[in-house]
């Protein structure tokens, strides 16, 4: 599980989300679009012959983003 909701944030950030999270609401549509770009990536990555298991860390991803912990940012 993701320890670190700082380094999501900075992720998001990162790939284009000026705000990805909207307090006690979720994902900002900023954040959406950075959290699918993000997605994409880790599919790529794996389709690129790199040894994870991508099902499993978006499955991580989406339970840590669905807790509520993650908008304390």
């Amino acid at each position: 599980m993701l320890e670190d909701s700082n380094a999501l944030f900075e992720v998001l950030q990162e790939l284009g989300a000026k705000k990805p999270y909207l307090e006690y609401a979720g994902f900002s549509k900023s954040g959406e679009k950075a959290y699918s770009k993000l997605v994409s990536v880790i599919y790529s990555l794996e389709s690129m012959g790199f040894d994870i298991n991508a099902n499993q860390i978006i499955d991580n991803l989406d339970k840590f983003t669905t807790e509520g912990d993650f908008s304390s940012n």
